[in-house]
């Protein structure tokens, strides 16, 4: 019985360390947030695909080859094996 409750002890202090862990960053990231000024819409038009304007969409569309789609089935490929086998 000893050696469960041993392990139990260093499963609670592993969980708690990694709560504190992550408050810390959490609390990190909010006081950043709060002291820095927000972007204006000017400087982040076109840094993500649903900010982007219909040319720049275009523009992504056509310079995709095979080649790229080769790959995203295979990333898609391989990340669904993962969960399939570690399901």
């Amino acid at each position: 019985m000893l050696p469960f409750i041993r392990q139990m002890v260093t499963l609670q202090f592993e969980l708690v360390s990694f709560l504190q862990m992550n408050f810390y960053n959490l609390l990190a990231v909010i006081v950043v947030s709060l002291f820095t000024k927000a972007p204006s819409a000017e400087m982040i038009h076109g840094l993500v695909f649903g900010t982007a304007t219909p040319e720049q969409k275009a523009i992504t569309c056509k310079s995709l080859n095979a080649w790229d789609i080769f790959k995203l089935v295979n990333v898609l490929a391989i990340t669904a094996a993962f969960y399939i086998y570690f399901w």
